[in-house]
């Protein structure tokens, strides 16, 4: 689809991003809540989000599945 559109992709990737899991620990954490992402608690402050973010890459060494594809696409001069 990218190449449809003038692009090259030039490499991709998977990630699990930060604010997923986070939004998933709230889920857990939260059971009856129903905006968890306008729900604001200690999930979201800054310092709890880059442990979350550190736990994640070092999970991901360890781990091959993830849940995002991440691509760099670069665009086609013609």
């Amino acid at each position: 689809m990218a190449r449809q559109y003038g692009f090259e992709p030039t490499s991709c990737w998977t990630r699990t991003p930060e604010s997923w899991f986070r939004l998933n620990l709230k889920a857990f954490f939260y059971p009856e809540e129903n905006k968890l992402d306008l729900h604001r608690s200690w999930f979201d402050i800054s310092p709890v989000r880059f442990v979350f973010m550190l736990t994640l890459r070092i999970f991901e060494l360890l781990v091959r599945e993830r849940d995002c594809l991440v691509m760099k696409l670069e665009k086609q001069l013609r």
